[in-house]
């Protein structure tokens, strides 16, 4: 009988887990340094990139979506165009992705907000904006958040 190459391997390795195991623990062992840096190399380019980011975040939304029960149509190239505009669609902001964390720590990276809760995450009701602003309009209207911004404006 015949196998391809990558039959005839995933039959090796099964058959021979303990002995890969070993072997993987010796690379690790003598590479860590190596394979820590690539893995923060890889965290930073999630981090930091508008398209780690987008994909990210489009992968928080979906999950969201799923657990919420509300319609979700976004697409990774929507996400990334919308992202690539540079700046909030509501305030203008830049968004700035240096940095470390997340949400609290970096309130101008991009985050997608519901138009309308509640409508769920697709092109018509979702729009890319600063994570501060999206903090501030949780699931209030961005009125809400303009009558906030407005107080807070003439109270200083």
């Amino acid at each position: 009988m015949a196998h391809t190459t990558k039959e005839y391997q995933r039959a090796w390795r099964t058959k021979h887990q303990e002995l890969v195991r070993q072997y993987s623990a010796k690379y690790r062992a003598r590479h860590r340094n190596e394979l820590n840096i690539r893995q923060k190399n890889k965290a930073k380019m999630r981090r930091e990139t508008l398209a780690g980011r987008a994909r990210r975040i489009l992968a928080q939304v979906k999950y969201r979506a799923t657990r919420t029960k509300v319609p979700y149509s976004l697409t990774a190239e929507w996400v990334i165009q919308k992202f690539e505009q540079g700046h909030c669609e509501v305030t203008g902001l830049p968004f700035i992705l240096e940095g470390n964390g997340s949400g609290p720590n970096r309130p101008f990276m991009p985050s997608l907000d519901q138009k309308v809760p509640g409508l769920g995450y697709t092109t018509e009701n979702t729009q890319i904006v600063v994570w501060i602003y999206n903090a501030a309009k949780g699931c209030w209207s961005h009125d809400a958040v303009m009558r906030l911004a407005e107080a807070l404006t003439h109270k200083s």
